[in-house]
């Protein structure tokens, strides 16, 4: 995912999307017990969509802010 953020938006695009990216893994791995329930799977799907929007809106590039 990083390396289609590097070409397509810029190192520091992808470098968020990482991050967030991870995160929401981090508690899908957590919270694995929960895998045959639907909600489940709803919850982390919306969860990664609510996350693009700060991906796309947080300048990266910008180190006082990050």
């Amino acid at each position: 995912m990083l390396i289609i953020f590097f070409f397509v938006g810029g190192l520091q695009l992808g470098l968020g999307a990482w991050i967030c990216f991870t995160f929401v893994m981090l508690v899908v791995r957590i919270r694995w017990d929960l895998r045959r329930r639907a909600w489940f799977w709803i919850t982390i799907a919306f969860a990664l969509l609510l996350q693009v929007p700060f991906v796309l809106v947080i300048p990266w590039n910008d180190r006082n802010l990050t």
